[in-house]
Formats: structure tokens, sequence, C-alpha cells
């Protein structure tokens, strides 16, 4: 039968060894690929003290891989979890941050809500599967973006910990960013 067909497990972090549809191995592939490169641009900035926040959801099995156990124990990373829910929205939507050199208190925030009510709003949650009758937009797309609160938090982070950097420091991040900064604007 059809269907999604789960790609990974605990025991097969980095991709299942036999795939029911075997176009699938390409998203393995790729996948591991931009772990590879997402831990070596971590492991970089860990090194030369930049700050970063690094974003998947809370229960993605990206966080068990032995790369991201790795960086987690590093000196100056942090890991959080925040919830959409306490940002205001319906949805929990669990989401784990890994920052280095940054007050994560800013973007910490977890939904203690019992019985299945958000502690914010104290209404139940709401599912991210099917569609939304309203839009006839997947919940889960509707669901992407960051709360406008999350955003300004982000931001407050991320400014609070680059005024953190020595000066030199942050001309090096400058130059480290000014080619990715073109590449974007073409």
């Amino acid at each position: 039968p059809g269907g999604f067909q789960m790609l990974r497990s605990m025991e097969h972090l980095i991709g299942l060894p036999e795939l029911r549809f075997e176009s699938e191995r390409w998203n393995i592939d790729n996948g591991n690929d931009a772990l590879k490169f997402c831990s070596k641009v971590c492991h970089w900035c860990l090194d030369s003290l930049v700050p970063f926040a690094f974003e998947s959801p809370w229960t993605s099995l990206l966080w068990e891989t032995t790369q991201m156990q790795h960086l987690k124990r590093c000196r100056g990373a942090r890991f959080a979890r925040t919830d959409f829910s306490e940002f205001g929205l319906l949805w929990r939507k669990a989401t784990g941050f890994l920052c280095a050199f940054a007050n994560v208190s800013l973007i910490e925030r977890k939904c203690e809500g019992c019985h299945g009510l958000c502690s914010k709003s104290g209404k139940p949650h709401q599912h991210l599967a099917g569609i939304d009758l309203v839009s006839g937009t997947f919940w889960t797309q509707v669901a992407e973006p960051y709360p406008r609160g999350l955003c300004t938090a982000l931001i407050k982070m991320s400014s609070q910990a680059c005024q953190q950097l020595p000066q030199n420091e942050f001309a090096t991040l400058l130059e480290f960013a000014a080619p990715l900064r073109s590449a974007a604007d073409k």
C-alpha cells in the first residue's frame, strides 16, 4: 500500500537499510549530507566563539545522532525547547534549538498544560493533521511560520549574543557572512 514511508529509526539514525521505495534513498542521503554540513558549521562557530541557533522539531531523530549529541555537550552550547503555543498559537509544535553563546532563556518556553489543555490558553491544542477547512491548506503548512513573539525573542537573543562578541570576532563574523549575503541577494 502507498502512504508515508519511515526513513529512519532509533536503531538506524542515518537511514533504514531497507526501504519500501528505493527512490527515498536520495532523501536519506541528502539529509545526512545536510547534517554533516550543519555540524561542521556549528563546530566552526563554537571554535570561533560565534553565536548560532540551529532548529529542528523537538521529537526529530536528528537530536539523537552522534553529531548532535556531541554538539550538545560542547562548551558554550545550550539546548532549549520552545512550544509555539506559548507564543499564543493554537498548536503546541514543540521545537528544539541548539544555540551557542546565547541566552536561551529568552526562547525557552514549554507548555505545561495537562489533559490536552494548553497552559497559556487553557484550550485544547490544534492537532497538526489534515486540512484547515477555512484555508484549504494542510495544518502542517499553516503551522510552518514562527510566531511573531518567538521571532522577537530570537532577534533579542541573537542581538545580545553578538554584543558579547569581542570587536575582532564580530568583524570575522561579518567577513564570514559577506559572501552568504551577496549570494542571497542574487
